[in-house]
């Protein structure tokens, strides 16, 4: 299982290495965000041996999850910056 990543005000920059996310490759790519996240669905999600995973079939659709902490005493806005070519959609 993925590490949870905390998030603080003196946050500034976080790298998503694969150790804080598990994922999931749907060669179909019909999955909806309803499905994937069905608590049924979450044993099918793997965790990679590799600091970082990279897109390895452009034809399918790669699900990603983490989980978030964020510790901050005022409520900060995060952007997430994906360096992905083959990113699409982001739910």
């Amino acid at each position: 299982a993925e590490q949870t990543i905390y998030l603080s005000s003196s946050t500034k920059d976080f790298v998503l290495s694969s150790r804080y996310y598990d994922w999931f490759e749907d060669t179909t790519t019909q999955l909806t965000i309803q499905e994937i996240t069905q608590p049924g669905f979450s044993s099918q999600f793997n965790n990679s041996p590799d600091e970082y995973n990279y897109v390895k079939n452009t034809n399918a659709a790669y699900w990603i999850k983490f989980t978030i902490n964020d510790t901050s005493v005022q409520s900060e806005k995060w952007i997430l910056e994906l360096l992905s070519l083959h990113t699409q959609d982001l739910q």
